[in-house]
């Protein structure tokens, strides 16, 4: 837990995801797996969904925000609906 910690990633969202992958992910591949890795994973993720929703005509109206204890979440609109984004 404490590499999750240096890295920043939330480590409860590491163990959890991590675990669901472990069992299918190749030998070759399962240096991914780490908690670097991983959360490296997951900015890259986010900052392709933030591009794809600017790219359809989204806009933010509020930028990934964390909650302490309750994970992250953004909102952005888009056609002018309101849509709201959780990472737990």
């Amino acid at each position: 837990m404490l590499s999750c910690k240096q890295c920043g990633a939330d480590p409860e969202a590491y163990l959890e995801d991590v675990l669901m992958k472990v069992a299918t992910t190749p030998a070759s591949e399962i240096a991914s797996l780490t908690p670097w890795a991983w959360q490296a994973m997951q900015v890259e993720q986010r900052k392709l969904t933030r591009k794809a929703a600017k790219a359809t005509g989204g806009e933010f109206a509020l930028p990934p925000t964390e909650i302490p204890g309750r994970g992250k979440f953004a909102i952005y609109i888009q056609g002018g609906i309101q849509h709201g984004l959780w990472q737990l």
